[in-house]
C-alpha cells in the first residue's frame, strides 16, 4: 500500500470507502482503481421512489460527510434511477406509485429507520409458534384468535423462511378470517398481516420464480440483476491492472475531489447458512492508522485504471482480508447502487451473494492498522450497530439498509397474495410428526470466543504496542487500564455479554457445560465499612448495582488487579461477598463456558515477563511501560477469554477445587439478569 501525505481543499469532496490520512504524518491510504466502469446493458430504467441516503462505504476523507441532499463545492446532482436488468416492470399499480419518483439525494418524506431490536420471545420460538398453527400441532390451532396471535409474531424475514406450502396455508388462513370473520378488528388485523408478508403489487395465487418489479425499498442510483450474474468478481493480474489509482480525483475546478483518480466501488457480501437460512453480511471495523477508526462498514477502495468497477471492488476486498484471489470468482452479484459527481467521479456499491463465509485473516501489521475487525453479521447486529451510532456516518441512520441491501433478493421465493377465502383451510399433513419440521434449534446460550493470536512474531508484537499506543487515547479516563480497552477492542471482547434468567441460568448450569462464578463490586452507596474508597472515578460515583448494569450492557470497564487486570470473578460465592458493598445488586451471578479459551495463570505470568519488561521499548521509542508485561494485556493479546487463578497463587480469592478468573473476554459470558 502506498503512503500519502497531504490534505484536502477547501473544496474538497468526502470519499466513499477509501482510506486517507488523518491529516499529515504519511499513515497508510489504499491503492486506488481506475478506468471507466464496465458493467452489463440493461434496460430503459423503471423510476422508483427517491432514497434518503447515499451509498456510503468507509469514507476516507479528512473532513466530515456531507449531509444528505447536498456535496460541497461541485453542487448537487441527481442520480441515476433505480432500474432492473433485463426486462421493464409490467404496468402494476406498484410501478405506477413507482413512477412519481423524486431526484436522487433530495429531501425526502420518510428517512429510512433502522429496524427494530429483536424483542424478548426468540424468533425461532415464534416460528414454531406459528408452525403449530400451520400443522394443527395445537389444540387451538384452527381458532382464528390464536392464529392471529401465532402468525402476527412473525417477521418478513421469519415469513420468507418457511416453505412454500407452510406459506400458503398461512395467508388462506388469513384470508379467510379477512373474508368472513365479524369482527372488525380481525378483519382489520388480517389484512394487515397479508399486506406485511406479500405486500400490495405482488402477483396473485403463484410462486415466481423472481419478481421484476422493484420492491417497495428501492431506491434511486440501483441497479439490479434478477438473476444474478457470476463470473464478475475477479482479480485481474498485477500487469494488467493500469496505473494506481492513489490520489485525489481532480475536479472540473481544479480543487481536489474524492479519493480515487479512477472511481471506486466497494463490495458488501452476503452469505446464507443452509442449516437455519440466517442471512449473515459481511462488516469491516476501520483500523487506528486511519480516520473515524472504530466505525463499521463493508470493505472497498479506490479502482485502478484498466480495472472495471467488479474487479476493483474484488481486489480491494481480497487485498484488505487476505481472501485468495479466486474466493470471489462463483459469487452471484445481484446489483450495484452508483453515487456519481457531474465532473465524472463515481462510487458503486455492489451486493454480492457467497457460497461460504470466507473467514478474514488480519494477521499483518498493515491489516490490523486498516481494519481493526471483520465479522460476519446478521441484519438484526447490523442495524444495532446503527442504533448505538457503530456505522460509519454516511452509511448510518438507514442508509445502508436502503441502498446497498435492500439490493439482496429474499433468500426464499415469494408466495402469491391470496384472494378472498370463504371455506376454513385444512391443516398441512395430517401426520404432523412426519411432515412437520422439528422445533427449530435454539440459539448457542453464549457467544463465540472471537479471540486471535496477535503476537504471531517479534515484529508483530511491536507492531502491536505502537497499535495499542494511539488507541489507548480512546479509553484512557473511561477505564482503569486504556491499554487492555484497546486489546479488547481490537479482538472483540468490549461485545456485551449474554443475559438470561435465573431459570435459564440453573439449566444451563445443570448441562454440565458451565462454571459458576460471582462477582462483588463496591459502589459509592454501601453501607459503612463497605463503601468504595479506592478505585478510581467509577466506584466512587456509581452505585455497585450500576457498575453490575456495566458489565451486562455497558461499556467494557476493566479494572487492576495483582494478578493482571481485567474483571474478577470467584467461584466461592463467600470470596465474592466480601468484596460487595451489601447493597441491593452488588453481587452478580456470571455462568462461564468450559469450552472458553482459558490460560492457567501460571502460564500466562511466565510467557508476560518474558515477552517484555516493566519498561519495554517499541520500535526503540521507550514510555509504553511494559504494553505486554501485564498477564491481563498478555493473555489478552494471545486471544485467550480468561485466565484462571488457582488457590495456590491466590489463596484470598480461592480455594482447592475453586478458582477465580481474571475475565478478559465479558461476550462469552452468560449474566444473571438484575
Amino acid at each position: 500500500m502506498a503512503k500519502a501525505r497531504g490534505k484536502l481543499s477547501d473544496g474538497a469532496l468526502a470519499a466513499f470507502n477509501i482510506k486517507h490520512p488523518r491529516g499529515h504524518g504519511g499513515r497508510f491510504v489504499k491503492k486506488g482503481s481506475a478506468g471507466a466502469p464496465t458493467v452489463p446493458a440493461v434496460t430503459p430504467s423503471v423510476p422508483t421512489p427517491a432514497g434518503t441516503g447515499r451509498a456510503a462505504q468507509r469514507m476516507r476523507a479528512a473532513r466530515p460527510a456531507p449531509t444528505p441532499g447536498s456535496w460541497p463545492s461541485a453542487g448537487s446532482s441527481p442520480a441515476p434511477a433505480a432500474h432492473v436488468a433485463p426486462a421493464p416492470a409490467p404496468a402494476t399499480p406498484h410501478a405506477a406509485k413507482a413512477g412519481r419518483a423524486r431526484a436522487a439525494f433530495g429531501a425526502s418524506t420518510s428517512k429510512p429507520s433502522a429496524a427494530a431490536p429483536p424483542t424478548a420471545t426468540s424468533s425461532t420460538a415464534k416460528v414454531d409458534t406459528a408452525r403449530d398453527a400451520i400443522y394443527g400441532r395445537h389444540p387451538k390451532a384452527r381458532q382464528m384468535a390464536f392464529q392471529l396471535s401465532a402468525y402476527g409474531g412473525l417477521r418478513r424475514d421469519d415469513f420468507d423462511g418457511l416453505s412454500a406450502a407452510e406459506k400458503s396455508t398461512l395467508l388462506g388462513d388469513l384470508s379467510y378470517i379477512a373474508t368472513t370473520s365479524k369482527s372488525l378488528a380481525s378483519t382489520k388485523r388480517a389484512q394487515k398481516l397479508i399486506d406485511r408478508f406479500t405486500p400490495p403489487g405482488t402477483p396473485h395465487g403463484h410462486i415466481p420464480t423472481q419478481s421484476v418489479l422493484p420492491p417497495v425499498s428501492a431506491v434511486a442510483g440501483q441497479t439490479r440483476f434478477p438473476n444474478g450474474l457470476s463470473g464478475r468478481l475477479t482479480v485481474l493480474p498485477a500487469g494488467q491492472r493500469g496505473q494506481s489509482g492513489d490520489g485525489w480525483f481532480r475536479l472540473k475546478n481544479g480543487q481536489s475531489g474524492p479519493w480515487g483518480k479512477y472511481g471506486a466501488s466497494g463490495l458488501m457480501l452476503r452469505h446464507v447458512d443452509p442449516a437455519d437460512g440466517k442471512e449473515r453480511y459481511l462488516m469491516v471495523q476501520r483500523g487506528p492508522g486511519i480516520s473515524d477508526p472504530g466505525k463499521w462498514q463493508f470493505p472497498g477502495g479506490a479502482r485502478e485504471s484498466k480495472e472495471d468497477y467488479f474487479q476493483g471492488a474484488a481486489r480491494e476486498v481480497v487485498e484488505e482480508l487476505g481472501f485468495k484471489d479466486t474466493d470471489l470468482a462463483g459469487a452471484q452479484v445481484h446489483g450495484f447502487h452508483e453515487h456519481s459527481i457531474p465532473d465524472g467521479w463515481a462510487y458503486h456499491s455492489i451486493a454480492a451473494t457467497v457460497n461460504k463465509q470466507l473467514k478474514p485473516d488480519l494477521s499483518s501489521h498493515h491489516a490490523r492498522m486498516e481494519t481493526a475487525d471483520a465479522k460476519w453479521m446478521t441484519r438484526d447486529e447490523i442495524d444495532a450497530l446503527d442504533q448505538r451510532g457503530e456505522l460509519l456516518k454516511p452509511l448510518a441512520g438507514g442508509q445502508l439498509q436502503a441502498n446497498v441491501m435492500s439490493l439482496f433478493p429474499p433468500k426464499h421465493r415469494q408466495v402469491g397474495r391470496p384472494g378472498p377465502v370463504t371455506t376454513k383451510p385444512a391443516r398441512l399433513a395430517a401426520a404432523a410428526a412426519i411432515a412437520a419440521p422439528a422445533p427449530t434449534p435454539a440459539k448457542p446460550p453464549h457467544k463465540p470466543s472471537t479471540g486471535r493470536d496477535l503476537l504471531p512474531d517479534t515484529a508483530t508484537k511491536d507492531a502491536l504496542r505502537q497499535q495499542v499506543k494511539q488507541m489507548r487515547t480512546q479509553y484512557d479516563g473511561k477505564t482503569a487500564d486504556g491499554r487492555l480497552a484497546a486489546i479488547g477492542a481490537l479482538q472483540g471482547f468490549d461485545d456485551v455479554p449474554t443475559v438470561a434468567s435465573k431459570a435459564d441460568m440453573d439449566k444451563l448450569l445443570a448441562t454440565g457445560n458451565y462454571i459458576e462464578a460471582w462477582r462483588g463490586v463496591r459502589g459509592s452507596t454501601g453501607s459503612a465499612g463497605f463503601r468504595a474508597t479506592r478505585g478510581g472515578a467509577v466506584s466512587q460515583t456509581k452505585s455497585a448495582a450500576d457498575i453490575n448494569e456495566e458489565l451486562r450492557s455497558g461499556p467494557a470497564y476493566y479494572g487492576l488487579g495483582i494478578f493482571g487486570n481485567g474483571y474478577y470473578f470467584a467461584t466461592d460465592k463467600g470470596f465474592a461477598e466480601q468484596y460487595a458493598d451489601g447493597t441491593k445488586g452488588s453481587l452478580v451471578r456470571v455462568l462461564i463456558p468450559k469450552s472458553a479459551k482459558i490460560v492457567p495463570h501460571t502460564k500466562v505470568v511466565s510467557e508476560a515477563r518474558a515477552a517484555s519488561s516493566s519498561r519495554s521499548k517499541a520500535k526503540g521509542q521507550v514510555g509504553e511501560n511494559g504494553t505486554l508485561y501485564d498477564e491481563g494485556r498478555y493473555a489478552a493479546a494471545k486471544g485467550y477469554d480468561m485466565i484462571e487463578i488457582p488457590h495456590t497463587t491466590g489463596p484470598h480469592v480461592a480455594k482447592p477445587g475453586k478458582p477465580a478468573f481474571n475475565i478478559l473476554n465479558r461476550s462469552v459470558l452468560v449474566v444473571e439478569e438484575a
